[in-house]
């Protein structure tokens, strides 16, 4: 048996998960919950994965017991990963990474980084989509598993807090995350509120701003209102994007971040001056579009980001 995969489960789906990863497995992989693990489960496994739900934002005490009672070098030259169960919210917390780190602790290497699989409340079950997700991370273990000289600095990994789509180009952290949210909901509420004023009042009363100002290029400010307006609200669905884990959020964020620096650039230009509005609504831009940026899938998984789209599904999830 090469592949070992210990779990912890209160209510069935972190055990279902455990159950499911086996199965995309073909060299003799074997699940087994940490109560009934044996010392000759360790047979010549080479990569560990260990499952677990999330209790007071940590692994489950019988999951961190597993680990530190480890023997120091018990994972020496062993492959690990990790991954948990959450409710679906951005205070759940995040078992998965401190398994993964616990692991490391005991002279493992990462293959790929953990993952949170989000159930629906406290009881589950899985939402939607879930197993879908668990299948591509599976398939990015086994991929990297294969690669001839495997350096985990590399390697392609899945943040385990970002769940929109799992081939980025970079790990999001957490706090990067939060950042981007804010910044989607301080330039939408922005764009929502003053396309509506000028939208109002086309010749810009309620903004305080002379039509003059543009130079000629517009005879009132409906245009730029409408404009404005269109950006709050794609700025407004891809925050929604981003806070529910949408696969489509990467897009979302990358047009509302592009969008408003092609917006700021233009008016700039129009204004023929730079204002300190702009700093003030601009910096925010420019960082999120650095963070938005860490989204773009990596080369080669667009084209399975359209045939998953497309609900063409890897094989053994036909029923998800």
């Amino acid at each position: 048996m090469e592949t070992l995969i210990v779990y912890d489960s209160n209510y069935g789906n972190t055990e279902k998960v455990a159950k499911f990863i086996e199965k995309q497995f073909t060299n003799g992989a074997k699940a087994v919950s940490v109560d009934k693990l044996q010392e000759s489960d360790w047979t010549g496994v080479k990569l560990l994965i260990v499952g677990s739900p999330i209790h007071a934002w940590r692994p489950s005490e019988k999951t961190s017991s597993f680990i530190k009672g480890l023997s120091p070098d018990k994972l020496k030259g062993i492959l690990v990963t990790g991954f948990d169960t959450r409710v679906k919210s951005i205070f759940s917390g995040d078992a998965a990474t401190k398994i993964a780190k616990g692991l490391k602790l005991h002279g493992a290497r990462l293959i790929a980084s953990p993952i949170g699989l989000r159930v629906k409340g406290k009881e589950g079950p899985l939402l939607k989509g879930e197993l879908h997700r668990a299948v591509v991370w599976t398939n990015l273990i086994k991929s990297n598993l294969n690669m001839r000289f495997y350096n985990p600095a590399k390697s392609h990994a899945l943040s385990p807090d970002y769940g929109t789509y799992p081939e980025s180009r970079a790990v999001m952290a957490r706090w990067q995350r939060l950042t981007l949210l804010f910044i989607l909901a301080y330039e939408g509420a922005g764009g929502l509120l003053g396309g509506t004023l000028l939208l109002i009042a086309p010749d810009g009363r309620l903004m305080d701003m002379p039509v003059h100002i543009m130079h000629g290029a517009f005879i009132d400010f409906f245009i730029p209102g409408l404009i404005l307006l269109g950006l709050g609200i794609l700025n407004s669905y891809a925050f929604i994007a981003l806070l529910r884990r949408s696969r489509f959020a990467w897009i979302a964020t990358g047009l509302a971040m592009g969008g408003f620096l092609v917006w700021f650039a233009v008016e700039i230009i129009i204004l023929q001056r730079l204002h300190w509005l702009h700093v003030m609504w601009g910096i925010p831009v420019v960082v999120g579009s650095f963070f938005a940026a860490r989204l773009i899938p990596r080369k080669g998984a667009v084209k399975r980001f359209v045939m998953s789209s497309l609900r063409l599904k890897p094989e053994g999830v036909d029923s998800l």
